[in-house]
């Protein structure tokens, strides 16, 4: 069992947040860890089980934890990966586009664990999906695609390669609210499918499970799910 710091989320929200991993053959270390992240100021932690772990959810509870989110990876093969025409009226992302997008698409991830969790105002919420839209921006996307309506740039796809595992993670996918419907979330996506063409082997995304719009989607290019997992949260600052 092992206690990280989540460097990204606490440099937002400015104080220590954690994540834990929890193998099952060493659970009965979980209290020990507990006390080394109070007493190393962590507030707040995360940990994640395979949605058929019943005993490991159970042991979460049993110390404090609580569930906030439900997500589902879904995959697209190689085999799956033949490229269509590519979407007309999409490009590159260019600096200039990040400030408007921001504008328009800062606030529609609400189907997420931040806005779920008591310990995150929305604001910070929010907050931690800005920044990683400015961190996107700032490289850490290997891919960034933009959509365009008359008045301006209205959503966005980025993919960041890990190519020592020959995949592909779809980071963040939005529309502006204003421009839903049209159908520039498939668009988007097609786009990204098409780039990453003969460059992985396959794509994934993380979504939840009760977003049943970004599932179809999904399941519409042809992803399959391929893994369910249960994410649990414990206040630190709230112990006495």
């Amino acid at each position: 069992m092992t206690l990280e710091r989540l460097d990204f989320e606490s440099g937002v929200v400015g104080r220590s947040l954690g994540r834990l991993r929890l193998p099952e053959a060493d659970r009965a270390s979980l209290p020990g860890l507990l006390a080394q992240a109070r007493a190393a100021g962590f507030a707040h932690l995360v940990a994640h089980v395979d949605a058929s772990d019943a005993r490991g959810a159970q042991t979460l509870a049993e110390h404090g934890f609580r569930q906030v989110d439900d997500a589902i990876v879904v995959r697209r093969g190689s085999a799956e990966m033949v490229p269509g025409a590519r979407p007309r009226g999409l490009r590159a992302a260019r600096p200039q586009d990040l400030q408007p997008l921001l504008q328009r698409c800062g606030t529609v991830f609400r189907h997420s664990r931040f806005y779920r969790d008591d310990f995150f105002s929305e604001a910070q919420a929010e907050a931690i999906y800005r920044q990683w839209i400015v961190n996107c921006f700032g490289g850490r996307a290997s891919l960034l695609r933009v959509a365009s309506d008359d008045r301006g740039v209205c959503g966005f796809v980025a993919a960041r390669l890990e190519a020592a595992h020959a995949v592909a993670w779809i980071e963040l996918l939005a529309v502006a609210s204003d421009a839903a419907g049209q159908g520039l979330g498939r668009r988007l996506l097609s786009a990204a499918l098409c780039e990453l063409h003969g460059r992985v082997d396959a794509v994934r995304v993380k979504t939840q499970a009760d977003n049943a719009a970004a599932l179809a989607l999904y399941g519409r290019v042809g992803f399959e799910p391929v893994a369910r997992q249960r994410g649990f949260a414990l206040r630190l600052d709230s112990w006495k």
